[in-house]
C-alpha cells in the first residue's frame, strides 16, 4: 500500500491525482476543497492518523491499538488495529492501492502504529518542500494573516514544521521504511526522473505512455506557486 505524505502545500495533491488518473485504486469517500486547491484524502484513512493523535496521543502519549471505541465511520467497538486492517477492500473503503494521508507526519508514533499493524505493506511518497514557502502558501491560500493562521494541528511558525517532519522521517529511517522524497517542484520539471524513481512501484500496471498522458492531465502550471520574494521580505 503507497502512502502520500507531507507537509501541506508540497504537492501531495497533485501527486495523488496523478496516481488516480494513472488508475490505482483509491478507495470511496475521497474529499477535495477547491477553495484551498487540496484534498484527494481518502476519509477513512485519514481519520485514523487525526484519532490516532487527537484521541490517544495528545491525552496519554501514545496510541493504544487495541481500545475499542465508538467511530461515526467504522461504528462501535471499532479499534484503531480494526480500522487499519478495514482498509483492505471493505464495502465501507472500496479498493484501495494507494491513498494521501499528511496526518502521518505529525508524530512519529502515528507511523509507528501503522508500522506495527502492517509492517510488509506500506511504502512511502513523502512530498517536501522548504519551510518557508510551506507557511507562505498556506497563509496565501487560506487568506489569512501569519498572526492567525493555523494549519490542522496549530502548528504557527516555521520551527515547528521542522521539528515535526525530523522526528517523522527519523522513525521512518528507524523503521526501515521503502520511501521516496520529491521535492516540491523540482520534481514537477522532471518527470523522467520522478517516473524512473517511482517506476518500481507503479510496476506494469501503467505503461510509460500512460504515465505520461496521466500527469500532462492533472498537472496545472498556473497553481504552482513561488513565493521566494514573500519570504525574503
Amino acid at each position: 500500500m503507497i502512502i502520500i505524505t507531507g507537509l501541506g502545500r508540497c504537492g501531495t495533491t497533485l501527486m495523488a491525482k496523478w496516481f488516480k488518473e494513472m488508475g490505482f485504486e483509491m478507495g470511496v469517500r475521497m474529499n477535495y476543497h477547491e477553495e484551498y486547491r487540496a484534498g484527494m484524502e481518502l476519509t477513512l484513512a485519514y481519520s485514523i492518523s487525526r484519532d490516532m493523535y487527537t484521541d490517544y496521543i495528545c491525552p496519554y502519549g501514545e496510541v493504544r491499538l487495541d481500545d475499542p471505541v465508538e467511530d461515526a465511520y467504522w461504528g462501535v467497538n471499532s479499534t484503531i488495529r480494526k480500522r487499519i486492517h478495514g482498509l483492505y477492500d471493505t464495502p465501507e473503503t472500496g479498493k484501495i492501492e494507494v491513498f494521501k494521508d499528511p496526518r502521518i507526519t505529525w508524530d512519529p508514533l502515528i507511523i509507528r502504529a501503522w508500522h506495527e499493524v502492517i509492517p510488509k505493506d506500506i511504502q512511502l511518497i513523502i512530498c517536501h518542500r522548504d519551510f518557508d514557502q510551506i507557511r507562505l502558501s498556506r497563509e496565501v491560500t487560506s487568506r489569512q494573516s501569519d498572526d492567525n493562521f493555523l494549519d490542522p494541528k496549530g502548528r504557527k511558525i516555521t520551527e515547528e514544521f521542522q521539528i515535526d517532519f525530523a522526528n517523522f522521517m527519523t522513525e521512518v529511517y528507524r523503521l526501515k521504511i521503502p520511501h521516496h522524497v520529491f521535492m516540491f517542484p523540482d520534481f514537477l520539471m522532471d518527470f523522467e526522473e520522478m517516473y524512473t524513481i517511482l517506476h518500481p512501484w507503479i510496476g506494469d500496471k501503467v505503461i510509460r505512455r500512460n504515465a505520461v498522458q496521466a500527469f500532462q492531465k492533472v498537472m496545472d502550471w498556473s497553481l504552482v506557486h513561488d513565493y521566494s520574494a514573500l519570504a525574503a521580505e
